[in-house]
């Protein structure tokens, strides 16, 4: 994870240049990035999901490329998807607008057939990188592509409330990326922390008349929204630092302000991982780290 948080710096850096960031700017951006509470405490645990965030930014890199007629990262943004894909079960609110993005760069560049030859070469290393003995040894042993699995938990990571349960996730996640980083209960000051747990308790009654819509049914009862929980020094629960506000509203506030056609797929992407990420995935107070991407795209 440590050489991940290298890379993670190094494509985030060419992205800048592509967005064609000021030189100057770039310096003190990359280190605001890479200085994210959550995505510098990723490089020292083995948890994967800087790896999602990594690979994810690489296809974005790639698939900028070919929008500057390079068609030869056609087999590198096909490659680094088959990464994503095997990475973990969350790459796929990541995978789908990339895919979906990548079928419009190929038609406009007239590259669907280039792509489809590209496919058909690399198919032998596809089969090589994506976990398709595993699923194969699933579907023999237990009935399923995806191997056996207990419901009841499975349950834990979903919701049923719809629109209104996205929503109030996207609501739970703005009040959490104001992260003030310091544990002021720790010293005695938990009134401050106190006032985000009224803050979002207000807002889901006024709106929706109920605190628990976005939660998975069978942890209603006993998983709540704690800020306290958030200033834990682990990555599983600090959100993304003093800047988490700015990463979290910049791809809802900059699509009235859309520059060039990069910043429209980082827009895309980035306001279709996090609706459909809020409307499937029960809220968790440790779901920081799976929102890493939505905050570099941020």
């Amino acid at each position: 994870n440590f050489f991940g948080f290298i890379i993670l710096g190094l494509v985030f850096y060419k992205i800048l240049i592509i967005l064609k960031v000021e030189l100057k700017k770039i310096p003190l951006i990359l280190l605001i990035f890479l200085s994210c509470s959550n995505i510098f405490l990723s490089q020292f645990n083995t948890k994967n999901d800087i790896q999602v965030t990594i690979y994810f930014l690489i296809s974005l890199y790639f698939l900028f490329q070919i929008l500057k007629n390079k068609k030869d990262y056609v087999i590198f943004l096909i490659l680094s998807v088959c990464f994503l894909s095997g990475i973990k079960w969350t790459s796929i609110f990541l995978i789908t607008p990339i895919i979906f993005l990548s079928i419009i760069t190929f038609y406009k560049k007239s590259l669907i057939i280039f792509s489809l030859k590209n496919l058909l070469y690399l198919t032998p290393l596809i089969i090589f990188i994506l976990p398709i003995d595993v699923a194969y040894l699933n579907l023999k042993f237990t009935g399923s592509l995806t191997g056996s699995a207990n419901t009841e938990v499975g349950n834990i990571f979903l919701h049923e409330d719809g629109l209104k349960g996205m929503l109030s996730n996207i609501i739970r996640y703005l009040i959490l990326s104001i992260d003030i980083s310091f544990p002021v209960h720790r010293i005695g000051l938990s009134n401050i922390t106190d006032i985000f747990d009224s803050t979002n308790k207000t807002f889901q009654f006024f709106l929706f008349s109920s605190n628990t819509l976005g939660i998975s049914n069978f942890i209603k009862d006993s998983v709540f929204f704690d800020y306290k929980y958030l200033l834990r020094p682990h990555s599983d629960f600090v959100f993304f630092g003093i800047f988490g506000l700015i990463f979290f509203l910049s791809p809802l506030v900059a699509i009235f302000n859309i520059k060039n056609t990069y910043q429209s797929y980082l827009i895309f992407a980035s306001l279709f991982f996090i609706l459909a990420f809020c409307l499937t995935i029960s809220w968790f107070p440790w779901n920081a780290r799976y929102l890493s991407a939505y905050y570099a795209m941020g």
